[in-house]
């Protein structure tokens, strides 16, 4: 085959640049384009800033008129809580997760003090995207020692829905990637350095360390992924007899989740005692699910990496190599061993010969398959919920072992490695593209948009949020939006009596908006039951988008 490197430095540096430059430029626009915020995403602004981490932690928050200003400075860093890390590293020992990325948080918005702002939330996720992108590079030239194979690997998952959505979800789950990225890319390193030198260097184990601990304080999943990796690598080391390499190995990783547990105790509590972790716990005994859990899942890869062309991928893949089984018999099948490398030989009836290489790369792709199967099949199995979140840290990984496979498999038809890399190129440039006609990026909410634009004209109002769900925190997805109001009234959950005392203790003379969150009822429905508590005069919708909002006037005024 032609050089399959035949890319210059100078050439390779301007493509990864080209890549990045892009990768942000379109972080940008759909940052712009971001126009609401989940649930969590709010939770990630008071836990990293708001002394009481909750809103709803607070005494006499519900059933009680509150100043609209005071939701600005739960969002904020106000007065002296500049870099105040104490706080929120109490406030997590109070949450489920662990403290590093709301660390990032609470250090971008302490520099922009008193400023609430999605940007504050999508700037750091946009570097961590970046950095994975360069890491995803590393990782794949050092499997496959094939430059353009690389560019068109990293180029494929930077430019993602995947990584879109990465990027605009205002949570850990873009850093977690990159930590993931940065453990692949050590053990990597660690790799060559036992063929090399037969032991691991204190340097190597030093960043061993340093990305297992950064990775456990970032989400407490990374130790699903840490396990089926390290599990590879210690696997590796024993049968290869590595004794004095593996008891050290051994005491990095472990010391690493011990190192964690001394930063951050409430860990333990947090994985085997908290409601998370007892429900994960109790999702791992279930099995009911599974099947469906995973089809879901799967369609989540298909659509943010693959433009929901995946089958196509993968069923072509099978009938290529079905094609080239069925046109040439086997006459036998042989394992030779040469320079080093081992092969399976598979001798044709036309005394031709297909050869599978099990080699270096071989061996790490199968590492990466393993680790990603795994960490699949058990985040499916105790995840709370059945969402993309918990799998973006396998995005890059997923890209990476489908390209290079596809790639192994087309060139067995051709000899031309640019023939090759142009196929490859086009096939994955276009799907790139084109499923940002067909598919959306995540957590951008474009159309509440018209929601603010509908709640403008009664922006200065007083506001009373009806909360249908069963748990007090529900009304927080709408945090942001009660600092424009001059004071809003929360009601406690599946309660609508409270507003009898919204109306007595608070001037509505003026009209008031009424924020339906979590009803199922119909409008009439709704104000109905209202009635029976306060005489509602009149009612008009003025957005549905989110959860119907109201505006209302009391009888006689």
């Amino acid at each position: 085959m032609q050089n399959k490197n035949f890319m210059s430095t100078k050439m390779v540096v301007i493509s990864l640049m080209a890549i990045l430059i892009l990768q942000l430029g379109m972080m940008i626009y759909f940052g712009n384009q971001k126009s609401g915020y989940h649930i969590d995403e709010i939770a990630t602004y008071g836990l990293s800033n708001f002394p009481n981490g909750f809103v709803t932690r607070m005494d006499g928050i519900l059933e009680k008129w509150i100043d609209g200003q005071f939701f600005y400075n739960v969002l904020s860093v106000e007065g002296d809580e500049r870099f105040n890390y104490e706080m929120t590293y109490h406030n997590q020992e109070g949450d489920v997760h662990p403290p590093l990325y709301y660390f990032v948080i609470h250090t971008v918005a302490s520099i922009f003090k008193g400023t609430f702002s999605k940007w504050i939330g999508i700037l750091p996720n946009m570097v961590f995207c970046m950095l994975t992108t360069v890491v995803l590079y590393m990782i794949s030239g050092k499997i496959t020692d094939n430059i353009p194979l690389s560019l068109i690997v990293t180029m494929t998952w930077g430019l993602s829905i995947g990584a879109m959505t990465s990027a605009m979800f205002i949570r850990m789950y873009a850093m977690l990637t990159l930590f993931c990225g940065l453990l692949v890319l050590v053990h990597l390193h660690a790799v060559d350095e036992v063929i090399k030198t037969k032991k691991l260097g204190n340097k190597t184990l030093f960043f061993l360390l340093i990305c297992t601990v950064l990775g456990i304080l970032t989400q407490y999943y990374f130790l699903i992924f840490c396990f089926f990796l390290c599990g590879c690598f210690f696997f590796y080391l024993l049968i290869n007899k590595k004794w004095k390499t593996l008891w050290k190995y051994t005491l990095i990783e472990f010391g690493a989740i011990g190192i964690s547990y001394c930063i951050f105790p409430e860990m333990y509590k947090h994985i085997f005692s908290g409601y998370r972790g007892k429900e994960a716990f109790s999702n791992f005994s279930q099995s009911m699910q599974d099947i469906e859990n995973l089809k879901k899942i799967f369609s989540i890869f298909n659509r943010q990496l693959f433009n929901g062309w995946g089958k196509f991928l993968f069923f072509s893949l099978i009938a290529i190599i079905l094609f080239l089984l069925i046109t040439r018999v086997f006459f036998k099948i042989i394992i030779e061993q040469k320079e080093e490398k081992i092969f399976v030989i598979i001798r044709l009836q036309d005394k031709k010969q297909f050869s599978i290489e099990i080699s270096k790369e071989n061996i790490l792709l199968t590492v990466l398959v393993t680790v990603s199967l795994g960490y699949t099949l058990i985040v499916v199995k105790i995840a709370p919920y059945q969402t993309d979140r918990y799998y973006m840290c396998i995005y890059p990984i997923l890209v990476l072992v489908t390209i290079d496979i596809i790639y192994k498999i087309l060139s067995h038809f051709s000899q031309s490695e640019l023939k090759l890399f142009s196929i490859i190129g086009i096939c994955f440039i276009s799907i790139t593209l084109l499923s940002y006609k067909s598919q959306m990026v995540g957590y951008v909410n474009r159309s509440y948009v018209q929601r603010t634009e509908a709640l403008e004209k009664y922006y200065g109002l007083p506001a009373i949020m009806l909360n249908g769900y069963g748990y007090d925190a529900a009304p927080d997805a709408w945090l942001y939006e009660c600092g424009n109001y001059s004071a809003v009234y929360r009601c406690a959950k599946k309660q609508l009596d409270g507003i009898a005392n919204a109306a007595e203790s608070y001037d509505l003379s003026n009209g008031f908006v009424i924020v339906a969150y979590g009803y199922s009822e119909t409008e009439d429905e709704l104000f109905q039951k209202l009635d029976e508590y306060v005489d509602i005069g009149s009612h008009e919708l003025i957005t549905k988008i989110g959860c119907p909002v109201y505006f209302c006037t009391l009888e006689g005024t």
